[in-house]
């Protein structure tokens, strides 16, 4: 069985050391654990895979850590005819976590193995996402969609019945965003973002380094 490719990592701090979830094309999170006292050897934490409630494969596009157990996970819908969309490739004593679509934004609690919100607001798969420095997240839309959007903290740590969507999972009741806080029109489409912090002692103020192909922004 061939294993499908990486196309995503990301890092999460721990008290007692740090995470490391690759992502891969059929959808698979697999968390490594390094312990501060023992950087140099990474054991394995935990595998989860996304299940797609349409019946597609969700390929990881890109990750983001939220803070805590949360990581932001972009999704795409995986092409039919790829060799490495098989559920055979699939990890026999991986977690599954129900989502309904195979491309979309879905925060995910790593500890409890959950999806805890989904945000779909994009026309084209997510390439890129940015925490920034007051706890909201910015996500950029694919080629097809061309948007950078901003997702207030507000919305993001909002309870059920605020307002939002709702889609039933099993036992769960997950919100569903579609109605971002802000769209930026200097970022656009983008493959990459992240911040530039001020310098300056106690400043909260920050800009954001877009990049697409050659050419790097920097907005203010």
């Amino acid at each position: 069985v061939v294993s499908p490719p990486v196309t995503s990592l990301a890092a999460l701090d721990r008290d007692d050391g740090t995470i490391l979830v690759i992502g891969n094309a059929c959808g698979e999170l697999r968390l490594v654990q390094f312990r501060r006292d023992n950087n140099l050897m990474g054991t394995d934490y935990k595998l989860m895979h996304l299940n797609p409630a349409d019946g597609g494969t969700a390929s990881i596009v890109c990750m983001e850590p939220l803070g805590g157990s949360l990581l932001a996970v972009s999704t795409r819908q995986r092409p039919a005819d790829d060799s490495t969309s098989s559920s055979t490739h699939a990890l026999a004593d991986s977690v599954a976590i129900d989502v309904p679509l195979a491309q979309a934004v879905y925060i995910i609690d790593i500890e409890k193995c959950a999806c805890d919100l989904i945000i779909d607001g994009h026309s084209d798969a997510v390439q890129a996402m940015c925490l920034l420095p007051d706890g909201s997240l910015a996500t950029c839309g694919g080629k097809m969609d061309a948007k950078s959007k901003v997702w207030d903290k507000s919305l993001l740590g909002a309870t059920s019945g605020d307002g939002h969507n709702n889609v039933g999972m099993g036992e769960a009741n997950v919100r569903v965003l579609t109605e971002s806080s802000a769209t930026l029109d200097d970022v656009g489409y983008v493959l990459a973002l992240t911040v530039l912090p001020d310098t300056k002692p106690g400043s909260k103020h920050y800009a954001l380094a877009a990049a697409r192909y050659n050419v790097v922004k920097i907005c203010i």
